[in-house]
């Protein structure tokens, strides 16, 4: 996601209005499934901490709610992330952006044959 995102943003300036709506939506979808990683992230470290030896039994309890209540935003935006992935795709947007892209990153036909 991250790399697509940076290359259409490298060729932004060969594009028109839809490749900055393609690139404000991939940076959408690149924050959401950045926060469900973060998430997942905290939760490995949450768990690796619990498993640890010494640590007050105080801090289980709510380790184990702050997992919880993690995971459920990991799912969250994994979903969310999904779903904008899959209204992206049925734009047929970023399809049209590539191929205008394409078309402005190519010479002209008359001066490839000359």
């Amino acid at each position: 996601m991250k790399r697509l995102r940076y290359a259409v943003d490298t060729l932004r300036s060969l594009g028109d209005r839809s490749v900055r709506e393609v690139l404000v939506r991939l940076e959408r979808l690149q924050d959401t499934l950045g926060k469900g990683q973060d998430a997942a992230t905290a939760i490995a470290w949450l768990r690796a901490y619990a498993a640890t030896r010494g640590v007050p039994a105080a801090s289980l309890l709510p380790a184990g709610a702050l997992i919880q209540a993690l995971a459920r935003r990991a799912r969250r935006r994994r979903r969310r992330g999904l779903k904008a992935w899959r209204r992206l795709e049925r734009t047929r947007l970023l399809e049209s952006v590539l191929k205008e892209l394409a078309a402005a990153a190519s010479p002209p036909r008359e001066a490839a044959r000359a």
